[in-house]
């Protein structure tokens, strides 16, 4: 199994996507498993510097643009921060609940 989507498996179980402003509020035609795949890939490109174009031609099924949407609208510093909050704890085996640091 990828690391991706291990990744993108404890972001969905832990619930960390809830950090992200737009899932909790507002309109959201996105299910937390499409936008899990489509920030995977854009958290990728931060971390690797490799280019979206490049990630974008992966094994997956989101377009260049759809992970850059994904990027631009819902990736911002303090989100990032707030999941890597989130999902430490279920990821190190750790046994406290999500958002209850």
């Amino acid at each position: 199994m990828p690391l991706i989507d291990m990744l993108k498996e404890a972001a969905l179980r832990a619930g960390c996507l809830k950090a992200v402003p737009s899932v909790t509020g507002g309109r959201q035609d996105l299910t937390p498993e499409v936008l899990a795949e489509r920030l995977m890939p854009a958290v990728y490109v931060h971390g690797t510097n490799a280019g979206t174009k490049a990630v974008a031609g992966g094994d997956h099924r989101h377009s260049e643009e759809e992970i850059r949407h994904a990027r631009r609208r819902f990736l911002t510093a303090e989100t990032a921060r707030q999941i890597a909050i989130e999902i430490a704890p279920p990821i190190n085996g750790i046994g406290c609940e999500p958002g209850t640091r």
